[in-house]
C-alpha cells in the first residue's frame, strides 16, 4: 500500500544562472518533519527534489550554527552548473 503524503508549497523562487531561469519551491510535508526543494529549469522543463528531515536540518544547524536549506541552495546551483537540472 502507497501512503501519499501532503506538500504545503511555502515560499517560491526564481534564480537566474547562466541565463537560464529556475525555480524553486520550498515544501514541508503535513506534519512538518521534512522538507523537500522542488527544483525546475524553466526553459528545458528538467526537474529534481533535494530532500531533508526536520530533525537533520535541526542537528546541522546546532553543530554548524548555518542554516541547512542555505547549504542545499549551494548544491543546487552546483547541479545546475553541471548542467544536472
Amino acid at each position: 500500500m502507497t501512503q501519499i503524503l501532503s506538500m504545503e508549497i511555502y515560499r517560491t523562487k526564481v534564480i537566474n544562472i547562466n541565463k537560464k531561469q529556475y525555480t524553486i519551491r520550498f515544501a514541508v510535508n503535513k506534519d512538518e518533519s521534512a522538507y523537500t526543494m522542488f527544483v525546475s529549469n524553466d526553459v528545458n522543463r528538467k526537474q529534481t527534489k533535494y530532500n531533508f528531515t526536520k530533525q537533520v536540518a535541526n542537528d546541522f544547524n546546532q553543530i554548524t550554527g548555518e542554516d541547512l536549506e542555505r547549504l542545499v541552495m549551494d548544491f543546487i546551483k552546483s547541479d545546475i552548473e553541471k548542467g544536472i537540472i
